[in-house]
């Protein structure tokens, strides 16, 4: 592991570091974090509200397929939404504590 943040041009296969600590915190303190978390849990809560309502319409079996491709994409594009979002809050930090560092307080 050679670099610390991936500039979107980089084609290197193996992870950065920045990379392999999002994957590790995604899969502990996240879970966590959004089971407490008050706001995470309503906009949960509306979306299994809106997912039962659609569950007493009679659509046809290419039309369900049709949604759970469009909400599936919707899953993904948000996961990458969030993975970027955290690498860039990430990378504004540590940006923010070298300038902080480099203050002679």
């Amino acid at each position: 592991m050679d670099c610390i943040f991936r500039e979107e041009n980089d084609k290197r296969k193996e992870p950065c570091i920045l990379e392999e600590f999002f994957e590790t915190r995604e899969k502990t303190a996240l879970e966590e974090k959004l089971r407490a978390d008050s706001r995470y849990q309503e906009k949960r809560n509306k979306i299994s509200r809106c997912l039962e309502e659609l569950e007493n319409v009679e659509f046809t079996r290419k039309q369900w397929d049709v949604i759970d491709a469009a909400l599936s994409s919707c899953n993904e594009r948000d996961s990458e939404y969030a993975r970027v979002a955290y690498c860039l809050g990430l990378q504004d930090g540590m940006k923010l504590l070298m300038e902080v560092l480099e203050l002679d307080i």
